[in-house]
């Protein structure tokens, strides 16, 4: 995906606005930190994955997250589905709308304490023609657990 017109949420100054590079026929993008991070902080009942998101794009796509180093593995995906499908409470009306997933939503698949890409859309379909997000957080967290160990080798 690449940069496009910005129109942020809430009066912000950026947001992040995408569209489908040219002659594409998937969409893409993901937050990819360095390091692993955890957050097992954010693994109790009333914790949310929570952004704000526009399009007017009727492709189908996810938001997902990562937790493993090989491509499914310690996956999860949210399915999009399209207009009048798509869950959340979200609507493509071109209008912003706040999202707020539950972080249950993500297990037992993601492991919280060694998350390696914390917030992925994905089309596999097509093109998304347009889409915006801000204000892109994770809310009521507590105390988090200690990473896990690797295993002896």
């Amino acid at each position: 995906m690449v940069p496009a017109t910005q129109n942020p949420y809430n009066g912000d100054t950026y947001d992040i606005s995408l569209v489908a590079a040219p002659g594409m026929t998937w969409s893409g993008m993901a937050f990819t930190p360095d390091v692993k991070y955890n957050l097992s902080a954010f693994q109790y009942t009333n914790c949310n994955l929570q952004f704000a998101m526009k399009t007017t794009s009727s492709t189908p796509f996810f938001v997902g997250m990562q937790s493993g180093d090989l491509g499914g593995v310690g996956q999860k995906w949210i399915n999009f589905g399209g207009p009048g499908s798509d869950p959340y409470g979200f609507v493509r009306d071109g209008n912003w709308h706040v999202v707020e997933i539950p972080m249950s939503a993500f297990g037992p698949e993601v492991d919280l304490t060694a998350v390696s890409e914390f917030f992925e859309i994905l089309s596999t379909t097509g093109p998304i023609s347009n889409i915006e997000l801000d204000d892109i957080y994770y809310s009521n967290g507590g105390a988090a657990s200690p990473p896990a160990s690797p295993p002896d080798q």
